[in-house]
């Protein structure tokens, strides 16, 4: 039988009341201890969250599955709706006014690709050493076919980035013909911290 309404809402407050309540813990832990120096607070949620649902599972995994199935209508309300928010977000990401003009501008795209790339790179090498450790026989080489199927998925990454640089570039603006707002007035605090970083 199909589950009421009434019982599918229950589950998914309980869920999302689960989420603000560890935020909320986390929140005053960090503030407790000074992390937010080091991590912005969400960090520390996701961490936090990650290490305590895999101590559990390693420590007792019929808890975690519990918890798991109690989170679950939460986590499917926050996927659902989540893209509504973060989408026009991203729309709006290439045309914020970048203060340092084309230095910081191109201090952005630097940091964007090398993450990236390191990220890939590092990935991949992690994956094929843990493939390594875990696989007593060899593994055998990829074909040519996956190789190139490989190189092809690629270049969607590849073209994003460049999408992206030339939406950021025709965004940017001189320094001087605002403080540090972006075209929908919106305080902005990434070109600081950027700056800082480079």
């Amino acid at each position: 039988p199909a589950t009421p309404a009434s019982i599918i809402l229950a589950r998914a407050t309980g869920g999302l009341a689960a989420f603000l309540a560890f935020d909320g813990v986390v929140r005053l832990a960090v503030e407790a201890t000074g992390l937010g120096v080091y991590l912005p607070q969400q960090i520390c949620s996701m961490l936090g969250a990650f290490a305590c649902l895999v101590l559990t599972s390693a420590a007792a995994p019929a808890a975690a599955e519990a918890v798991h199935v109690a989170l679950l209508p939460g986590v499917a309300w926050v996927s659902r709706w989540l893209p509504v928010c973060l989408v026009p977000v991203q729309v709006m990401l290439p045309t914020i006014r970048l203060p340092g003009g084309p230095q910081e501008v191109a201090t952005l795209l630097a940091l964007l690709g090398a993450g990236w790339l390191v990220t890939l790179v590092l990935g991949a090498r992690i994956t094929q050493a843990a493939q390594g450790l875990l696989s007593s026989t060899p593994l055998p080489s990829a074909p040519a076919a996956a190789a190139a199927a490989i190189t092809r998925t690629l270049r969607l990454p590849a073209f994003w980035l460049v999408v992206a640089a030339a939406s950021l570039a025709l965004g940017a603006e001189s320094p001087g013909d605002g403080a540090d707002s972006n075209r929908i007035g919106i305080s902005e605090d990434v070109a600081p911290a950027l700056r800082r970083v480079g």
